[in-house]
């Protein structure tokens, strides 16, 4: 037991490291550690998540509203330009002012409630965030865009069957939306189910008018599950081949380390034991389910929590 409490206590530190590879592939324009991706070598060795030129083309952005909201402060349309940008360079805090700002000037406008709910759940203002989103859908025709907003911070909560069910809802109203289905991809990553990431991110990667930043997530995906050809190749046209050879190599030596895989997927290998130990060990922590993997190795899972088993 006391191997297992090691074990779970390993798994949540390391699953939370593989969250915020996920999150910062959703979310936001920034490498794994914070660091922006300008294009430059990637020396530091971070996971890049955006193309060549992301942090440049972001700045010219953020400045290009913020002198539009200097003059306009009230305008609704320009505060929600405004705070995306800021957003997308990581300014998160400063995005929250400016639509809290535009909230109290529009208290029954739904779009800037629901930026402002958004950016509360960028900022990690999970609870406000909700409250403010869940508003947001009352002032106005039920909208795909704030389920999936709605399931972004059900995610970021850990809250991941629950952030399904309004990516579920949103594809109701948009049928085969490719951000929802890499929202979905993504919420099962993040829950440690690769195989039906995979299957999401793939139909989304599919999808007509799905972005760029589809594929670096499926590329991701791939990766993690030791699929580093098809990773490569999914990364052809969204990142520069120095960059996808960056990124194979980071999830290369991360995937070296010893357990990281099954730490990753709240699985662990079972220890050669004697017969009686192993009837021991199944009685005081239930049957344990065995699972081929990509290796060939037998797993048995583990239980996390917040996690499903699937």
């Amino acid at each position: 037991m006391r191997q297992v409490r090691r074990t779970l206590r390993s798994s949540r530190r390391i699953i939370s490291v593989f969250s915020v590879i996920i999150l910062a592939q959703a979310t936001s324009a920034c490498a794994l550690g914070g660091k922006s991706h300008d294009g430059a070598s990637n020396s530091r060795g971070n996971f890049v998540t955006t193309g060549p030129g992301s942090k440049s083309a972001l700045l010219q952005q953020s400045n290009m509203w913020a002198a539009k909201w200097q003059k306009k402060p009230s305008d609704p349309g320009i505060a929600i330009n405004y705070a995306r940008s800021l957003r997308a360079e990581g300014s998160n805090q400063k995005a929250v002012q400016v639509l809290q700002q535009a909230a109290l000037n529009a208290p029954k406008n739904q779009a800037v409630i629901a930026e402002f709910g958004k950016a509360l759940a960028t900022a990690g203002q999970y609870k406000q965030a909700m409250q403010n989103l869940n508003r947001a859908q009352t002032l106005g025709k039920p909208d795909w865009r704030i389920y999936s907003a709605q399931g972004i911070t059900l995610d970021k909560m850990q809250q991941y069957a629950r952030a399904r069910d309004y990516y579920k809802s949103a594809l109701d109203l948009k049928p085969n939306q490719p951000s929802v289905l890499n929202n979905i991809g993504l919420s099962y990553a993040m829950e440690g189910n690769l195989t039906k990431a995979e299957t999401y991110l793939r139909r989304a990667a599919n999808a007509n008018g799905a972005q760029p930043k589809v594929k670096r997530n499926l590329a991701l995906v791939l990766g993690l599950g030791g699929k580093f050809d098809q990773s490569a190749q999914a990364s052809t046209g969204v990142l520069s081949a120095e960059d996808t050879s960056v990124n194979i190599a980071y999830l290369k030596t991360m995937l070296s380390q010893p357990g990281t895989w099954q730490k990753l997927t709240g699985k662990t290998r079972i220890a050669k034991s004697s017969p009686r130990k192993a009837k021991r060990k199944t009685a005081a922590n239930g049957p344990l389910r065995i699972n081929p993997v990509a290796s060939g190795r037998k797993t048995a899972s583990i239980g996390l929590p917040g996690v499903r088993r699937h």
